[in-house]
């Protein structure tokens, strides 16, 4: 019976994060309290933006083909920089919490069609509520049942 509560705890508390951080992301993306590491993306795509258009202003070329990148996105950028980079190319999504960005890593993406990175985000986390959360409460429940069945039944 504790395995099952316990079980059935850890899902609903996964759900609760998931679902938190999914709506907190979808409409409060870059503003108010918690959104500092989504305004600091927000920050770094449009300095790569603004690197970019200064390099190559039709965005042919990657940024870090661009003369000066490893001076001006140094060490400690570079993680910020590859996850918006692993962002639009799994997500097929532009800029972080704005609007209509422009593609900086894949020149595939249409700016018209493509949704912002944090629309994209909110809808991943919600599919990890669903891949892990609402099935780890759902097993906690049946476990629970299962236990409360198998203690009234007088002949094993």
């Amino acid at each position: 019976a504790v395995l099952g509560i316990l079980l059935t705890l850890v899902g609903l508390f996964a759900i609760k994060i998931c679902l938190d951080t999914s709506h907190h992301v979808l409409h409060n993306c870059g503003v108010g309290p918690g959104s500092d590491q989504e305004a600091r993306l927000e920050t770094m795509w449009t300095k790569l933006g603004h690197f970019l258009d200064g390099c190559d202003p039709t965005r042919r070329k990657m940024p870090r083909q661009c003369p000066g990148f490893s001076q001006t996105f140094p060490a400690n950028e570079m993680p910020f920089v590859n996850y918006l980079e692993v962002l639009e190319r799994d997500f097929k999504c532009t800029g972080v919490c704005r609007f209509g960005a422009r593609p900086i890593f894949v020149k595939s993406i249409s700016t018209r069609k493509a949704p912002r990175c944090a629309t994209s985000l909110a809808a991943h986390l919600e599919l990890m509520m669903y891949m892990t959360g609402l099935p780890a409460a759902a097993m906690g429940v049946i476990l629970l049942v299962v236990t409360v069945c198998l203690a009234g039944y007088d002949h094993l």
